[in-house]
């Protein structure tokens, strides 16, 4: 059986699986990460024993090992224009361009998800008088 890191499904050895970075990600999930910009959560420490990281990061003068979370968020890139500045999303874009998926603090991923959730799915007049 092979099983798929983002989602946590098990297939049958013979279902062609998707490398993000050196983890596999099923026909689903790849699916949806290929429809827009797709955001990685990570962690400077390994979330189970013997994890590979996923990516070196350098940052400033800072570098480290990125070890991904199953958590992610895929964002339309009409989505993306209203989530980030004009810079980051030209920056994210074309980082998901060259590596199919942008790593971020996991952290961030449910901050984004929440933003996506409130993008996607204003409040009412009547909900936001309540507030």
């Amino acid at each position: 059986m092979k099983y798929c890191f983002f989602c946590g499904e098990s297939y049958p050895d013979k279902t062609e699986m998707f490398a993000r970075g050196t983890y596999n990600c099923c026909p689903n999930c790849n699916n949806t990460m290929k429809k827009g910009i797709t955001l990685i959560g990570y962690t400077e420490k390994p979330t189970f024993e013997n994890q590979g990281p996923i990516s070196k990061i350098v940052s400033g003068d800072r570098e480290f090992l990125a070890y991904p979370t199953s958590e992610y968020v895929t964002f339309s890139e009409d989505v993306a224009k209203n989530v980030f500045t004009d810079e980051m999303f030209e920056n994210i874009k074309k980082a998901n361009e060259s590596n199919g998926f942008v790593l971020i603090p996991d952290e961030r991923i449910r901050e984004l998800k929440n933003t996506y959730k409130q993008i996607k799915n204003p409040k009412s007049e009547s909900d936001k008088q309540e507030a």
